[in-house]
């Protein structure tokens, strides 16, 4: 679950994140969703799964940080799917916050940058 932005290219990264576990066969589906702005919403993207059969969905945040969106508006949205189907169990993953491969991800970027603008090495 994502929010979102009424530019595509901003969600073409997490597109490209649901494309690449769906491909790893671990799951029996995946389905990007969006809180705002985009299709399938969380509520259309849940029921599209259980259309498909799911019994079990486990909804993961794609939020660095704790905010309104993840303490309050994340757990009624899914809270109202499992209402809408009483029959399947819907989890609320933890949203992405601190992770040490997020720390490295970072550190690549920098590195990145630095070969690009010849950034000074500490001696």
């Amino acid at each position: 679950m994502a929010h979102g932005s009424p530019d595509d290219r901003a969600n073409a990264s997490f597109r490209a994140i649901a494309t690449r576990l769906a491909a790893t066969g671990q799951y029996a589906a995946v389905a990007a969703s969006f809180m705002e702005l985009n299709e399938p919403s969380i509520p259309q993207a849940v029921d599209q799964l259980v259309m498909e059969g799911m019994q079990q969905i486990t909804a993961v945040p794609f939020f660095l940080q704790l905010g309104g969106h993840v303490a309050e508006d994340l757990p009624q949205i899914t809270g109202a799917a499992h209402a809408k189907h009483p029959d399947v169990t819907i989890k609320l993953a933890g949203y992405l916050g601190y992770d040490p491969l997020l720390a490295r991800v970072i550190a690549d970027r920098v590195r990145e940058a630095c070969e690009q603008a010849s950034c000074p090495k500490r001696p």
